[in-house]
């Protein structure tokens, strides 16, 4: 049996990841179903449109203390207290060039400047009492990532915040 690499590297990460932490009660088993009723657009075949407000939830922008107003990466939940990645997105925040991570990397004594993940905006631009800013606790960036391999598969990272989000208020946990 033939297996594609990504589904492969999906599996060692997360087996790496649930030796790391403890999976968390609830841990979805439908994945990205939201609450919200969607609806076709017509528009949306043909051109750029935006999105209904809160129809994709699990959808979280990495936010770090020291780079501006806005997140400058995006991210998916996959529970309550985890979100994937691209590798080089936490790399970037970290600050640190050429540096081999291995293993569960502590962020909040690895870099001066905080990291956040932003959760429930729908228009970063505007202030919505649904967002949750949670601080990233420990990241698991994949072994074999490194600047230049950014193409063969190994751009992925687990991220584990410091808190749960808050159940209920994005209309999907």
């Amino acid at each position: 049996m033939q297996h594609s690499l990504p589904a492969i590297v999906c599996c060692l990460l997360f087996d790496f990841i649930s030796n790391a932490f403890e999976i968390e009660p609830g841990f979805p088993t439908a994945c990205g179903i939201s609450a919200f009723p969607r609806t076709f657009k017509y528009d949306a075949t043909r051109m750029k449109v935006p999105a209904t407000p809160n129809s994709w939830p699990w959808h979280v922008g990495l936010w770090p203390q020291r780079a501006g107003y806005f997140p400058f990466c995006g991210g998916t939940l996959i529970s309550d207290s985890l979100v994937v990645t691209a590798a080089h997105c936490v790399h970037d925040a970290i600050g640190c060039r050429n540096t081999p991570f291995e293993g569960l990397i502590d962020m909040t004594i690895t870099t001066d400047s905080a990291l956040y993940v932003l959760v429930g905006a729908h228009d970063y631009t505007t202030a919505d009492l649904s967002r949750q800013l949670h601080r990233l606790q420990f990241v698991v960036i994949h072994p074999n990532f490194t600047e230049k391999f950014e193409d063969k598969g190994y751009d992925i990272a687990i991220l584990k915040l410091a808190h749960r989000i808050t159940p209920g208020k994005l209309g999907f946990l």
